[in-house]
């Protein structure tokens, strides 16, 4: 009769059955743990790829950082020859409404500013006076004599004040003109012997 005692008494006088009918159980517990391997080799291998693709990344933002900043220091060091010559070319002049005259058109020029306005303070501290200009409405606040308060609310007036650097937005030309893109406005105070 079919019974678990006698299939166990069969297998126990023939190994080769006990090989044959065991061998499905062993064959597939070894494909299982093949197969587990596998996955985690698979696994494995998609996390490294996805690390190789993280530092390609992190790589070309750190190649696109070095030549934003490279560019940034050409273009300071280019800045700096400019200061540098501007410096050498007005030394030579001695006449003050020339000086200042080249010293706006250099200015304009080499920094590329559309409108270059030049205040000197009097004597008392109290004024900065428009002396030279690049613009035209520049020229002509030059001809009306204006003039701005040191420590006014003007940028003019608090860099005069202060002594430091400021920037704001420039104001549009055409007020009305709601699609124009604001620039900024730099204001720096230039010293001489210490005033």
């Amino acid at each position: 009769p079919v019974t678990p005692i006698s299939m166990l008494a069969v297998q126990g006088i023939e190994h080769v059955l006990w090989i044959t009918d065991t061998a499905p159980f062993f064959l597939g517990l070894l494909a299982g743990i093949a197969g587990h391997r596998e996955d985690l080799h698979r696994q494995a291998s998609q996390i490294v790829k996805q690390r190789e693709a993280e530092l390609d990344a992190i790589r070309r933002n750190l190649e696109d950082a070095v030549a934003e900043r490279a560019r940034q220091l050409d273009q300071r060091n280019a800045q700096m020859r400019s200061v540098v010559t501007f410096a050498r070319q007005i030394a030579d002049i001695q006449d003050l409404p020339t000086l200042l005259a080249t010293a706006v058109r250099m200015i304009s020029e080499r920094f590329e500013r559309a409108d270059v306005d030049l205040y000197l303070l009097d004597e008392g501290r109290q004024w900065a006076a428009l002396r030279a200009s690049s613009s035209p409405a520049g020229s002509e606040m030059m001809k009306n004599a204006h003039r701005v308060m040191v420590g006014d609310q003007t940028a003019v007036g608090r860099v005069a004040r202060r002594g430091t650097l400021m920037v704001t937005p420039q104001r549009p030309e055409n007020p009305a003109d709601v699609n124009a893109t604001p620039g900024m406005q730099t204001t720096l105070p230039l010293v001489v012997r210490g005033k």
